[in-house]
This record gives C-alpha cells, structure tokens and sequence, in this order.
C-alpha cells in the first residue's frame, strides 16, 4: 500500500463486508471495526479518503465503477458462513474477480466468525497495516 499510495496508484480506499452490518449487532461491530480501520489506516496514515460498504448491497454499476476509475484499493470481507448464505459469497468472489482481472488493487479477508476474538484480531491488522505505511507527501 505504501508503494501505490506515493506513485498515487491508489487515491482511496474502500472496505466492503458481505454480510449484514446494519441489523446484526455481530454485524455492527464489524463495521464499527472497519470504520475505525478505514480512520487510522486511509485517513490518519495515507491521508485519503475511504469508505466502509455492506456488500452486497453495493451493486454491479457501482463496482463498475470502482473498476472502471482504478484508483481505488479494494479490501473485500467475508466471515465463514454458520448458515448457507450463497448470494453473500457468490458477489464477494465475483467482486474480487473482477477487480483482479482488471489489474485493480483489492485484498480479501476471510473472517473464521464474528466472534469478539476473530474480531479484536481483524482490529490487530488494520492497526499493524497502518502502522506499516507513512503518509504521502
């Protein structure tokens, strides 16, 4: 990320979570953790813009043009699924599909659950990740 951001390959970052983040209180504290990773990593450390999604409830016109621009670094999330939830992993492939065939940025996580401790070590790496890079210049 570091390299990208100072050759400005990338000029904001998105964090999508497949999976409820409005409903769910597992889902709140999901997004409560990407929220503050998208402050101290984009925001705070490399100074641009970012945004935190519920996927899939970001639609194909809208990762069109995510891809489309290509300067955005895409952190796409899954937790393994204690139910069948098939739409949920079928468009968070697709999505990290398409934006690597297109030579897009884009890293995926795969959550074992939403459990405090899987959450509190997602938290540990968007730390460390913000730790890791410097401010552009």
């Amino acid at each position: 990320m570091r390299s990208l951001a100072a050759t400005r390959d990338i000029e904001y970052g998105e964090l999508t979570f497949f999976g409820d983040t409005r409903y769910s209180p597992r889902g709140r504290a999901v997004r409560a953790v990407l929220e503050r990773a998208a402050e101290i990593l984009y925001r705070a450390r490399l100074k641009m813009p970012a945004d935190v999604y519920e996927g899939p409830a970001m639609n194909h016109s809208y990762h069109e043009m995510i891809i489309g621009h290509g300067k955005c670094f895409s952190t796409v999330l899954i937790a393994e699924p204690q139910e069948p939830a098939d739409y949920h992993c079928a468009q968070f492939l697709a999505t990290q599909m398409a934006l690597a065939e297109r030579g897009r940025s884009v890293v995926s996580l795969t959550l074992r659950d939403l459990e405090d401790a899987s959450l509190r070590a997602l938290e540990e790496f968007f730390r460390q990740a913000a730790t890791n890079v410097r401010a552009r210049r």
